[in-house]
């Protein structure tokens, strides 16, 4: 009877002990849904920045290789430039050629200038001089005619004889001709100088093919700069100070513009990605405290704050939405993403590791 006492005695602690454990289980849960909202399927998320190249051509040499630590504008990969310098070259060689051409061109227009600028100096002084011997066989032509008409007057009444009228005759028929060479003379040199000025179109003849040789070297150097950027753009460099996660490429394969040859991320900018349940919005706010545990370091307690909430449940941005055109309507829990900023101090976490999150929403 007393060993039967002393069973029952024991069955009623175990239940005890079991009752008691459930209670402090239970109360621990019960305060873990009040203070916390809780999440498992949590993932540790990076911005993953594609490299690719600008250019197409064929891919010499790989810099960086998987999980190399590469810092900001480093090189990442290089592609053959030879035909590219080449080019470079030869318009190189056609810009100097015009600039030398510009140059005769230039040399040649202040020749012609000078040139043009003496002669019509020239010009100028023999206008002036035939103008001024005209000038001066006019009023002398026009006295001997007078006087012609006078001694006429007088042959005619007797009083002077056929010797004076004779020498005024020949003193007329010679200022004549005189008058007319000069004036033939002026007419020279005015049509000279008209030729002296004419010479200047060649001036404006050479200044219009230096313009066009400038704008061609203008446009040449815009070419040899957009060659200089092409060969630039043959080293692919890093877009950031960061690790690379993959290379897609290997060395020898033709690569076109815009392909992708590494994933990189930067490890000083990393968050936690969680879909928390919709029934959960109520209770969440930007700056709450975070407890975090990652799956690969369970030891390590971790904590963030939450950044974002997102503005659209994640079924929102499906691939295939589910229009519900049957009628059937079977109700699920929505859930929305929610960003959780983390500082990681030793940089062991990876971008799409596994976490559990606790947010206190106290």
């Amino acid at each position: 009877m007393s060993a039967l006492r002393r069973v029952f005695s024991f069955q009623s602690l175990f239940v005890l002990i079991l009752v008691a454990a459930g209670s402090w289980f239970a109360v621990q849960e019960f305060r873990e849904r009040l203070v916390f909202v809780k999440e498992t399927d949590a993932r540790i998320t990076a911005q993953l920045v594609t490299v690719s190249s600008r250019v197409d051509g064929w891919l010499t040499q790989l810099h960086a290789e998987e999980g190399q630590q590469v810092k900001r504008d480093a090189p990442i990969a290089s592609l053959d430039d030879r035909a590219a310098r080449l080019q470079l070259t030869q318009l190189e060689a056609q810009r100097g050629g015009i600039e030398a051409e510009q140059r005769r061109l230039d040399a040649e227009s202040q020749m012609v200038e000078e040139q043009t600028r003496m002669l019509l100096a020239t010009r100028a002084s023999r206008v002036r001089a035939a103008e001024a011997v005209v000038q001066s066989l006019k009023p002398q032509l026009d006295l001997a005619r007078e006087e012609l008409a006078r001694v006429q007057s007088l042959y005619k009444d007797g009083v002077a004889s056929k010797q004076s009228l004779d020498q005024a005759r020949t003193l007329v028929h010679q200022l004549h001709g005189q008058y007319l060479s000069a004036v033939a003379r002026h007419a020279e040199a005015q049509g000279e100088m008209a030729e002296a000025q004419a010479s200047r179109a060649r001036v404006d003849v050479l200044a219009s093919e230096a313009e066009k040789l400038r704008h061609r070297a203008a446009q040449i150097t815009g070419e040899i700069e957009e060659n200089r950027l092409a060969i630039g753009d043959r080293v692919v460099p890093s877009p950031l100070t960061g690790v690379v996660d993959r290379v897609f490429v290997e060395p020898g394969e033709y690569l076109r513009a815009g392909q992708r040859i590494a994933l990189i991320h930067d490890p000083k900018h990393m968050w936690i990605e969680a879909n928390i349940k919709e029934t959960e919005l109520r209770r969440l706010r930007p700056e709450q405290p975070v407890h975090i545990v990652v799956d690969a370091y369970p030891e390590a307690q971790l904590s963030g704050r939450v950044e974002r909430i997102g503005q659209a449940t994640t079924s929102t941005f499906a691939l295939l939405p589910n229009p519900n055109p049957s009628g059937n309507f079977t109700k699920i829990t929505q859930r929305v993403p929610v960003r959780i900023v983390i500082e990681q101090t030793d940089k062991r976490l990876r971008p799409g590791l596994m976490a559990e999150v606790h947010i206190d929403v106290r």
